[in-house]
């Protein structure tokens, strides 16, 4: 089974002759008499220029009736399709569907901003009074710790008159 490559056509000639035979299993194509693949036929109409996704470009039977009769809206629509715009229209509805995604996810995340300030400021004073607190006890534990040391000493001097005062 031979693979069939996709390859560009390089013609030269300002006019090139299409044909198409329609068999019972399978359509042949050739471009001036020179046998091709439906691949090849694709690949060359888009290097030329034309879209597969824009039904404009060949223009079927009934179509010119049809635009001629048509209103100003569905002209409008058919004018649009033709100029690609409808491509864009869609892209534009994603795009206005993502940004209004992201603006919720921006106004949850400034909400959440706005409460974790409030919450560091509060975590800040307490975070000061915790440290003046600490400060104090430190003085505190000073301080018992002086009346100890002094409550003792004036329990040992007297400890030691008591001992010092001779019994009859």
């Amino acid at each position: 089974m031979a693979l069939e490559k996709a390859t560009s056509l390089q013609i030269d000639e300002r006019k090139v002759h299409l044909q198409r035979i329609i068999g019972t299993k399978k359509d042949q194509f050739f471009c001036n008499k020179k046998k091709m693949t439906r691949l090849n036929v694709a690949n060359f109409f888009e290097s030329a220029g034309f879209s597969r996704a824009n039904p404009y470009y060949i223009v079927k039977q009934g179509k010119i009736n049809q635009l001629a009769t048509a209103s100003d809206a569905q002209i409008l629509k058919i004018l649009q399709a033709v100029a690609g715009v409808t491509v864009y229209d869609g892209r534009t509805e994603k795009c206005k569907q993502k940004f209004k995604e992201y603006q919720g996810k921006r106004e949850e995340t400034v909400k959440l901003l706005t409460t974790t300030e409030a919450r560091l400021m509060t975590m800040e004073e307490d975070c000061k009074e915790l440290k003046e607190y600490q400060k104090l006890a430190s003085v505190k534990r000073g301080l018992e710790y002086a009346i100890y040391e002094r409550h003792l000493k004036e329990m040992r001097k007297q400890l030691e008159d008591v001992s010092s005062v001779s019994v009859f």
